[in-house]
């Protein structure tokens, strides 16, 4: 449906008789997770790492507690200590995965002098569990 609507917006841009319409890089992946996407997608996503000059997401506004699944937990779990935003113990529950999209896609896909802006949750900015977050030392490898 995306694909659909920007095209059909890129069409008041462009002569269709003359020119060619871009191709638009829109996936259903997992973004956290993207080396588990490879079946289905008619790219390699190790194409698209480091290739963004821009990030626009508005990422699931969860925490660690509303996932279901177990072992997606603890990948999300692993994940928040490998980017050093795991909060203490008695706050793991609160992880907030726009957090963890904040740290890891920036890392994955932005190039070097690349910009992110996501739409996150006001508890990212106060809330004792994110502590770790507001450092932004994410943003010190990039």
């Amino acid at each position: 449906t995306a694909k659909v609507n920007i095209l059909m917006l890129l069409l008041d841009y462009y002569d269709a008789e003359n020119e060619k319409l871009p191709k638009i890089n829109i996936f259903l992946i997992d973004a956290l997770f993207s080396d588990q996407n490879k079946k289905n997608l008619k790219i390699s996503l190790s194409e698209l790492y480091h290739s963004f000059d821009l990030v626009i997401g508005n990422p699931p506004w969860l925490t660690y507690k509303d996932i279901i699944n177990k072992a997606y937990q603890i990948k999300i779990r692993t994940l928040s200590e490998t980017l050093g935003i795991k909060p203490q113990s008695q706050y793991i529950t609160h992880i907030e995965l726009a957090a963890i999209f904040f740290y890891a896609i920036p890392i994955t896909f932005l190039k070097i002098g690349g910009s992110i802006f996501f739409v996150l949750t006001k508890s990212i900015l106060n809330g004792d569990h994110c502590y770790k977050f507001r450092a932004f030392s994410v943003f010190n490898k990039i």
